[in-house]
């Protein structure tokens, strides 16, 4: 296989994920959406630094985050609080919902972004019975 196939696979590839995703509701895990910046970075760097100030900036040159400027806005690296303040891991893992510590994660990032979405559209928690304090969008 030549390098022309593969530029065309990668194309059916993408147009069958894009195909998908506009079909049906899917979650896109921080990984995933990464993974289309960095595309988009790759075929429309002007348009991005036009509209993301952040990567016009000098002291993000392209040199400091290894070639991959959209790498600023994503975390590789959670900081926590040292263990003796607070509760083993152990304790943690064990209540998470998920059968696998993939499944976990991904439960655990699912919840994380529910909340992080509620905190400006409260219509868009669907926690059932639960209480939701209004959001951003119903305050304003």
């Amino acid at each position: 296989m030549n390098n022309n196939d593969e530029a065309i696979d990668d194309d059916n590839d993408d147009e069958e994920m894009l195909t998908e995703m506009m079909s049906s509701e899917m979650y896109l895990t921080p990984l995933g959406v990464l993974k289309h910046f960095e595309k988009i970075w790759t075929n429309e760097k002007e348009v991005l630094t036009i509209y993301l100030a952040a990567l016009r900036s000098p002291q993000h040159s392209i040199t400091h985050v290894h070639n991959n400027p959209i790498s600023l806005f994503f975390f590789e690296v959670l900081p926590g609080s040292p263990s003796k303040f607070r509760p083993s891991r152990t304790s943690l893992t064990n209540t998470l919902r998920g059968a696998t510590n993939e499944e976990k994660l991904n439960n655990l990032w699912l919840k994380m972004q529910i909340t992080v979405n509620s905190i400006f559209d409260s219509s868009l928690d669907n926690r059932s019975g639960a209480q939701v304090a209004k959001g951003i969008r119903q305050v304003c």
